[in-house]
């Protein structure tokens, strides 16, 4: 069929890939995020399965999804204090690993930001927009 296979594993991604292969479309891993916002296709194990079996890649769109806008790229994300200390490291490095794949850059003040991270127990106001918790 042509391609080539990386193996990563749930938390890391490869920029110079086209498509994401997860193992049904409720996965949530830093991979599967990371391929949102940096515009690629995820799709179903069957896909590559079925693919096969029909001797040619078959249609995207009936196995994965993709968005076709440029996300989070360009933009200013601001990590709150009760994001931080509620989510524990690896989340947070999780969190600023996803910015960076997304070509977004982390902001030193609210006021400044396109898109604050908070926690849950964080109030939700018209300046925050909760994206991760």
């Amino acid at each position: 069929l042509g391609g080539e296979l990386v193996k990563m594993t749930a938390d890391t991604f490869d920029k110079n890939c086209s498509h994401i292969v997860i193992p049904n479309h409720e996965a949530r891993t830093v991979k599967t995020v990371a391929a949102v916002l940096t515009g690629r296709w995820v799709m179903t194990k069957l896909w590559a399965t079925d693919s096969k079996k029909a001797g040619k890649w078959l249609d995207e769109e009936q196995y994965g999804y993709c968005l076709s806008h440029e996300g989070i790229k360009g933009k200013k994300v601001f990590l709150t204090k009760g994001f931080i200390s509620s989510s524990g490291p690896d989340r947070v490095k999780q969190a600023k690993q996803l910015v960076e794949y997304g070509s977004a850059n982390l902001c030193e003040t609210i006021s400044k930001s396109d898109i604050v991270l908070r926690s849950h127990n964080e109030s939700d106001s018209t300046r925050t927009k909760k994206i991760f918790n």
